[in-house]
């Protein structure tokens, strides 16, 4: 149903008493705008890094970085400063935080931050006794730790790097890596999941990339496919038990030793270890070993 709006009716003229209304709500405004500058007007400290963002490159360093503590704008000494790096940039003491007291122009000249062999962002955070804080961002061009050795029919081989995969990934297969945050992350596409736990990958029969994976939530199980044509997706098996391993070839084993393929149900009973893929002729197979019998 749709409903028609007039476009042309005439605008209402404003009553005295709607212009009596307004102009009594801009009163408390005005009372506001007062009280500004007597706040502004404390002794609390304020803190300032001289600039917005600090440039490095992997394994290099940066220097001359300063804090600055003003109180009303003027420079101050004696005030107490501690700036917290993140992200694997560290001083050059190997530590990531530092402590100093503001020296008579004010300035807590920071000591040489050195910047992680992978490169990335980070944020650099000066917070002083009474609860003042700043911050600037840290920058390198990121180095991925994460790659992928490739030899074709023709003899040519290669490493090709993903610089977008966090350092400490394990590699999944199917181009996919699995962070230390439980992150999943397909190629240099970034983030493709997360709040996983266990993921497996490789080709499907149509020859699209797929991961197989275990969500730590609540232990469902979902595959993500990347096509030739760049299409990318998420598929959900809920015929599968929670708190499955995916073993590839849309394979899954239960915590109660049974193996699942996709959403076809059990297909094997008392199973200990399976291992999944595509065969020479395209077809899903599982090889899988049986438990023990009492």
């Amino acid at each position: 149903m749709t409903h028609d709006i007039e476009q042309n009716a005439p605008a209402l003229s404003p009553t005295r008493r709607t212009v009596l209304t307004g102009a009594a709500w801009t009163l408390p405004v005005i009372a506001a705008a007062t009280i500004t500058p007597m706040a502004a007007a404390s002794n609390a400290p304020v803190l300032a890094f001289d600039k917005s963002t600090y440039n490095g490159t992997a394994c290099g360093t940066i220097t001359g970085a300063y804090v600055t503590v003003t109180v009303n704008n003027v420079a101050t000494a004696g005030k107490s400063v501690t700036t917290t790096l993140s992200n694997g940039y560290k001083f050059s003491d190997d530590t990531t935080t530092n402590t100093q007291v503001s020296g008579a122009d004010g300035r807590v000249n920071l000591p040489t931050i050195n910047v992680p062999s992978s490169g990335g962002s980070a944020v650099a955070s000066a917070t002083s006794s009474n609860s003042a804080v700043a911050s600037s961002s840290l920058s390198a061009p990121a180095i991925g730790s994460a790659h992928r050795y490739f030899h074709n029919k023709n003899g040519n081989s290669g490493i090709a790097d993903f610089t977008s995969v966090p350092n400490g990934s394990t590699p999944v297969g199917g181009i996919g890596f699995l962070s230390p945050a439980g992150d999943l992350y397909w190629a240099n596409n970034g983030k493709v999941a997360t709040g996983v736990s266990k993921a497996v990958g490789g080709i499907d029969e149509y020859g699209q990339y797929v991961i197989e994976f275990t969500s730590s939530n609540d232990g469902s199980v979902h595959r993500y496919s990347h096509n030739k044509n760049g299409n990318s997706g998420i598929a959900d098996f809920t015929s599968v038990p929670n708190g499955s391993t995916p073993v590839g070839g849309i394979g899954f084993l239960s915590p109660a030793g049974d193996l699942y393929w996709a959403n076809n149900g059990k297909v094997a009973t008392g199973v200990s270890k399976a291992v999944g893929g595509i065969d020479e002729y395209g077809q899903y197979v599982i090889e899988f070993t049986s438990a023990p019998a009492c």
